[in-house]
């Protein structure tokens, strides 16, 4: 049984320092009335490829590197 949870242990360990980083965030048109969400908006990292497109919400996940 110790053997076990140990393994899943470092399973575990092993699965959150490896995981890939990532920025989220939401996108808004800033009218006079109120803040509406732009869908279908492009956002990349400066001088790279990575990049994404909001959704309906304006919501938005792009991965992170600390090395970039």
């Amino acid at each position: 049984m110790k053997k076990i949870i140990y393994i899943l242990f470092i399973t575990l360990i092993s699965q959150s320092v490896f995981a890939q980083q990532k920025i989220s965030g939401t996108i808004y048109e800033n009218t006079a009335e109120e803040n509406m969400p732009l869908p279908g908006v492009n956002v990349y990292w400066a001088d790279t490829q990575i990049g994404t497109v909001t959704d309906f919400d304006g919501k938005f996940e792009i991965p992170f590197e600390k090395n970039n």
